[in-house]
C-alpha cells in the first residue's frame, strides 16, 4: 500500500466532465485507505479541440516533447482525465513522467496506452481488459451537502408546505430534442399530480428551449416553483428534499444524479432520443430503478445503485492505495 497518493485531473470546460472527475475523485479519497492529494487542471485547446484526437496527441506531442516546453512536474502517480481532449494531454504526461492513467469515457483513440477506461454500459461495446463498464454517469456525491445558510435561502423561495416533487428538463442536442407536442403532453401528465399534496418545482439544463421554458410558465407559473437560471440553482437542495423525481429521458447524467439518492425516479419518455441513451433507460426499467411517468406517483423499491463507491473501490485496488 502506498502511505501517499498524488493525483492529477484533467478534464475540459463541460461541467459535466468537471463533475465526473471531482465525483471519482471525492469516492477514492474517502475509500482509500492512504492519503491522496488532488491538484486539477481545466484543459481547453480550443480550435484545435474540434480536431480528431490523433491530430490533437501530435499537436500537443510536437509542443510539450519535441520542442521541449515544459510540463508540470507534481510528482503525480496516477492522471484522472475526463473529456474527449483531456485524452491527449494525458497521455503527453504519461510519456514524459511514465505514471498511470485513468480515462473517464471513451478517449476515441490509442485505447491500449490507458491503464483504465471508464465506459458507461449504454455506450458501444469496447474490446480490452483496461475497461471498466459503468451505469450511466459518475456522480460527485459532495455536491449532496448543503450547508445550513443555503438551505434557509431555499426556504424562503420555495414552498415547504407540501411535499415536493421535483421536475428536470432536458433540451434539444446531438443526442435527443423535446418537441412542442411531448412539452404540452408532460404539462397534461403534471396536472394530474394532486397540488394540494404536492408542490411541483420545475429545473431546466443548459439545453433547455426557450420554447419549453415559455410552456411550462404559461402552465404551472402561479402554482409552482421554476427556477429562473438567474437565483443560485437549488439543484441538489430540490433533490434531497422530493419524494419523487421526474426526468425527461434525454439526459443521462440527471437520471444518474436522480437514482444516486435511492428516491423513486420517473422518466418521461421523448420520440427523438440517440440509441444509446434509450438502452440506458431502458436497462434501468428491466431493473425496476425507474418507471415511466404518465400522470400518477407512487413508491416502491429497488436495489439502490452506487457506480461511484463501485468504481472508486475498483481503481482503489488496482492502484493499491
Amino acid at each position: 500500500m502506498i502511505k501517499k497518493f498524488k493525483f492529477l485531473l484533467i478534464h475540459d470546460e463541460k461541467i459535466s466532465s468537471h463533475n465526473q472527475a471531482f465525483g471519482l475523485i471525492s469516492s477514492i479519497k474517502k475509500y482509500a485507505k492512504s492519503t491522496v492529494q488532488i491538484t486539477s487542471r481545466e484543459f481547453n485547446p480550443k480550435f484545435i479541440g474540434y480536431l480528431p484526437n490523433l491530430i490533437i496527441y501530435y499537436i500537443l506531442y510536437f509542443r510539450y516533447v519535441f520542442f521541449n516546453k515544459e510540463l508540470e512536474n507534481r510528482t503525480v502517480n496516477c492522471i484522472i482525465c475526463c473529456g474527449r481532449v483531456s485524452a491527449p494531454l494525458s497521455l503527453i504526461y504519461k510519456k514524459k513522467y511514465n505514471i498511470k492513467i485513468i480515462s473517464i469515457l471513451d478517449p476515441y483513440f490509442k485505447r491500449d496506452c490507458f491503464d483504465k477506461i471508464i465506459i458507461p454500459f449504454h455506450d458501444e461495446k469496447k474490446n480490452g481488459d483496461n475497461i471498466i463498464y459503468l451505469t450511466g454517469s459518475l456522480v460527485n456525491e459532495s455536491l449532496k451537502t448543503i450547508s445550513h445558510s443555503t438551505k434557509q435561502k431555499f426556504l424562503k423561495l420555495i414552498p415547504n408546505d407540501r411535499k415536493i416533487i421535483t421536475i428536470l428538463i432536458g433540451g434539444s442536442g446531438k443526442s435527443s430534442a423535446i418537441s412542442k407536442a411531448e412539452i404540452h403532453s408532460l404539462s397534461y401528465q403534471l396536472k394530474k399530480i394532486d397540488i394540494n399534496k404536492y408542490n411541483l418545482n420545475f429545473l431546466f439544463s443548459r439545453r433547455t428551449n426557450n420554447f419549453i421554458k415559455e410552456i411550462i410558465k404559461n402552465n404551472f407559473l402561479n402554482r409552482s416553483y421554476i427556477w429562473d437560471k438567474n437565483s443560485e440553482n437549488p439543484y441538489w437542495y430540490l433533490l434531497n428534499k422530493s419524494e419523487y423525481i421526474i426526468v425527461t429521458e434525454d439526459s443521462v447524467s440527471m437520471i444518474s444524479e436522480a437514482i444516486s439518492l435511492n428516491k423513486p425516479v420517473y422518466i418521461f419518455s421523448l420520440k427523438k432520443v440517440k440509441s444509446k441513451i434509450r438502452r440506458f433507460n431502458q436497462d434501468l426499467l428491466n431493473k425496476g430503478v425507474i418507471k415511466v411517468f404518465n400522470g400518477f406517483v407512487k413508491k416502491w423499491d429497488y436495489n439502490k445503485i452506487n457506480e461511484t463507491k463501485r468504481i472508486s473501490i475498483n481503481i482503489i485496488d488496482y492502484l493499491e492505495i
